[in-house]
Formats: C-alpha cells, structure tokens, sequence
C-alpha cells in the first residue's frame, strides 16, 4: 500500500486549487489539503494510542508538521478587530513558533517570534494539538500574556474539522 500512496502523490499536481473550509474560504493547494490527511491520521492514532496505550507512547517524530498544519487555522479563523501591525504570538514550545499580523482587513501567519506582541498564547505541543483539535485540556498548562479581548478567540481555532 505504502507504494502506491507514494505514486500517486509524485503523479498529481501540488499546486492545483483543492478545499480546506477550517484554513480557507477560497481555494488551497492540493499540497495543503494532503497535510490535512496527515493530521487526520496522526490524531486518530494519538486518540487510539491516549485510549489504549500508557502514558507517554505518543509519536512525536510527525508532531511538528501537524502543528504546522493546524496553525494556519489561526489566520482563517481569528477575526479580532485591532490596529494595523498589531502582533500576537504563537508559541507550541518545540511544536514551532508563530505569529500573527494584522494587516488591512485581516491577519497575516508569519514563522518566528515576531516583533512586540499585544498577546501571547503558549501551549506545550502536546497540549497544542488536544486544544487544536477540540480535546478538553488542563488549563493550568495553557499560558497567556496580554490583553484578554485579543486572547480568548485564540482558544476557539481548531485547526480541524471538530
């Protein structure tokens, strides 16, 4: 099976328009919509593995490339009003580090720290993907700075069909 998967994403178009409703109103490329498959299948195997495994089993090794596939949710779907150049940032400790910019009428995902931020929001990875996907989480391993308006949307992106 493992081959014929790989045949057929070397045969089709990466840059071809596709659908992803929770990262976009309009059209992604098809590179997008395969990284959705892969985040669909990672969390249903750390549902599985969070089920029936002991604590700590998790795959970690493909963690960092869900989350920098469920991220781009945060442009999509945080629609806070704030002035031009306005920051916020995105921490996932060693799951990636972004930030967000306003910009015209909406906001822009960039890598990286980023400049002086109005509102911070740290979650470890593995809490990043639970809250990313609509998994109840401890609260008290969620971190915050900032002003609370510019906060509290970030808490409501999923970066998945929920």
């Amino acid at each position: 099976m493992g081959r014929q998967v790989d045949d057929y994403f070397s045969s089709i178009d990466l840059a071809a328009p596709t659908r992803a409703i929770w990262a976009s109103d309009g059209s992604v490329s098809r590179w997008f919509d395969l990284c959705r498959d892969l985040t669909e299948r990672w969390v249903h195997q750390q549902h599985i593995r969070d089920a029936v495994g002991p604590p700590g089993t998790h795959d970690d090794r493909l963690l960092p490339q869900v989350l920098s596939t469920f991220v781009w949710a945060f442009p999509h779907q945080y629609r806070m009003d704030a002035p031009d150049g306005t920051t916020v940032r995105l921490d996932f400790g060693a799951g990636g580090l972004w930030h967000l910019v306003r910009s015209g009428a909406g906001w822009q995902l960039e890598r990286g720290p980023g400049s002086a931020h109005a509102a911070w929001l740290a979650l470890p990875k593995t809490v990043a993907w639970r809250q990313l996907t609509g998994l109840t989480v401890e609260t008290g391993s969620i971190r915050t700075e900032g002003q609370d308006r510019l906060l509290r949307p970030l808490l409501q992106v999923r970066g998945i069909i929920s």
